[in-house]
């Protein structure tokens, strides 16, 4: 579950599994950039040189590392 003390560590880990509500509110903790969660999570990937996956429920689930974003259906 979503902690805003636990966003400071998040950079820390290689791989951050998030669902959309819980990434959504990270990123608002941690002010990543974009206008939409990809972008957002492209942002993330990018400044901690991480890859962050979310899942989305009966949508699938997004990952994004540095240097892609891959979706996948459910």
């Amino acid at each position: 579950p979503f902690r805003a003390e636990a966003a400071a560590f998040l950079g820390k880990a290689d791989y951050v599994v998030a669902n959309e509500t819980e990434f959504d509110l990270y990123g608002e903790a941690l002010s990543l950039s974009g206008r939409d969660r990809p972008a957002r999570m492209r942002d993330y990937a990018g400044k901690t040189s991480s890859t962050v996956v979310v899942t989305l429920g009966g949508d699938g689930v997004l990952a994004a590392t540095p240097a892609d974003l891959l979706m996948v259906p459910a």
